[in-house]
């Protein structure tokens, strides 16, 4: 039994999560007040939990940095929207379909040359894929 610094209450240690900083081996409030004070938090400070939009400057972040550790050149900030916008919605690699509509939220940026094999991360060197010819792409460089 521990108990619970914020509401007081002796619970079991199942309803108290774990953590290496604390001398007995649980965080200091339970689970239930936890929850509570992250909710109050995130509503505090404007965040609603996850966005979609989160993900994709992951995503175009981890391929700026690559190129910029890499060296090939110039690094340019690409708005996955334009670039969908420029190839019309479309699968632009036709390794798997045939040029299929990929709607905006399934959208994969793709590298003609892959950053891996010296290519940059600019505008006229990405394009929009689909998920199955993005993965069967991988890092490949087609000839057309």
């Amino acid at each position: 039994m521990k108990q619970c610094s914020k509401c007081r209450r002796w619970k079991a240690v199942t309803d108290f999560h774990r953590s290496s900083r604390s001398s007995d081996g649980y965080q200091w409030q339970c689970k239930c007040c936890n929850r509570s004070s992250v909710r109050a938090s995130n509503k505090k400070n404007g965040h609603n939990g996850y966005t979609p939009y989160r993900a994709e400057r992951t995503a175009g972040y981890v391929a700026k940095r690559r190129a910029v550790l890499l060296g090939n050149g110039p690094v340019e900030q690409i708005d996955r929207r334009v670039v969908w916008g420029r190839d019309e919605g479309h699968c632009r690699i036709k390794l798997v379909c045939d040029g299929i509509f990929v709607p905006f939220d399934e959208m994969h940026l793709d590298h003609v040359v892959p950053v891996s094999k010296g290519g940059t991360h600019t505008w006229s060197n990405v394009q929009t894929g689909c998920a199955p010819c993005n993965y069967a792409k991988s890092n490949l460089l087609l000839t057309t």
